[in-house]
């Protein structure tokens, strides 16, 4: 009798053993089908190109198939909408940027950042204020004292109301203490409206303008970063001028609500790796002007909810809060 116990005993640890096993390999095995990996805006664009590109390291790293698809429409709104209906299985992702902050604090989607799972911060983009190299201004603080003089005069072109773009004008002037015309003229027409003289200024990605800059065609003003950028290390920051405004686009990977955290791990350890060592990504970042910069877990989640919090109140100022909340 006690020879069966021990013998039953033995066939119940191996089963268990077995199950365990089983279920480790199982966990091992992601992805085990293509991830779909959305793209806020339209393709050919920066935020499409970084977009590709991370997938690409990511594909390498996690040893899967990531799928990019664009899903562009109201500033992003469309993509991040997607993205919260989508089962947590970890095979959809997006590739978020700081339209997310915008796009929420404004009304256009009913929830936040907080209502997804933050997997990590992969760049942070810089966004210039950038002039006509022919323009009357050679510093920003030339600028600030015409616009002192002549209030309202001049056009500071943006994407369009309530973007990343109209959000950091109105936290400059407004710590400049002056009144320009906040001019929306889309993503494709910052730059020939800047050229064609209908802006008197305008904003955007720093690799937007690089080409028109190197060109003498156009000139950076102020880049509204933490530090000054390597690639112009004589253009001034906020910082310097006393302002206490730092506005960066982000470049980030989310997932739909919880996530497991196995998943959330793998994803991480992959895209760390991508901005670590994925020479493609890096070598257009580098050219781009982008700071690759990772971040993740709760260091991210404070550094997300203290944008989220900065954006809602700028817009709360300009009176744009939720303006476009759905009755």
């Amino acid at each position: 009798m006690k020879g069966k116990i021990v013998s039953f005993t033995t066939v119940i640890a191996f089963v268990v053993s077995m199950i365990l096993a089983v279920s480790i390999c199982a966990a091992g095995e992601y992805p085990e089908k293509p991830i779909k990996f959305l793209i806020p805006f339209g393709v050919g664009g920066d935020t499409d190109l970084s977009g590709r590109l991370v997938a690409q390291g990511m594909e390498k790293n996690l040893k899967g198939t990531l799928v990019p698809t664009n899903k562009p429409g109201a500033g992003g709104s469309l993509a991040y909408e997607a993205l919260r209906n989508e089962k947590p299985d970890g095979y959809t992702l997006c590739w978020v940027t700081s339209s997310i902050f915008t796009t929420s604090n404004i009304g256009n989607i009913d929830f936040s950042y907080a209502d997804l799972t933050p997997i990590a911060r992969i760049a942070m983009v810089p966004m210039p204020i950038v002039v006509r190299d022919d323009a009357p201004w050679r510093t920003w603080a030339d600028f600030v004292e015409d616009a002192k003089k002549n209030p309202a005069k001049y056009k500071f072109g943006h994407v369009g109301t309530g973007s990343v773009g109209h959000m950091l004008a109105v936290a400059l002037t407004e710590a400049a203490k002056i009144k320009t015309i906040m001019a929306p003229v889309g993503v494709k027409g910052r730059v020939p409206g800047l050229l064609g003289k209908k802006i008197d200024m305008t904003n955007g990605p720093i690799g937007e303008f690089l080409e028109y800059v190197k060109a003498g065609k156009m000139r950076f003003l102020v880049i509204p970063s933490a530090n000054r950028h390597p690639m112009f290390p004589d253009v001034p920051i906020p910082k310097d001028l006393g302002y206490d405004v730092v506005f960066d686009m982000m470049f980030a990977v989310f997932a739909p609500k919880n996530v497991s955290q196995d998943i959330v791990d793998n994803l991480r350890s992959a895209l760390s790796k991508t901005d670590q060592s994925f020479g493609p990504w890096l070598d257009y970042a580098k050219n781009k002007g982008h700071l690759v910069s990772y971040m993740d877990g709760s260091e991210f989640e404070k550094w997300a909810a203290n944008e989220h919090a900065f954006v809602a109140d700028l817009m709360k100022r300009a009176g744009l809060y939720l303006k476009k909340k759905k009755q």
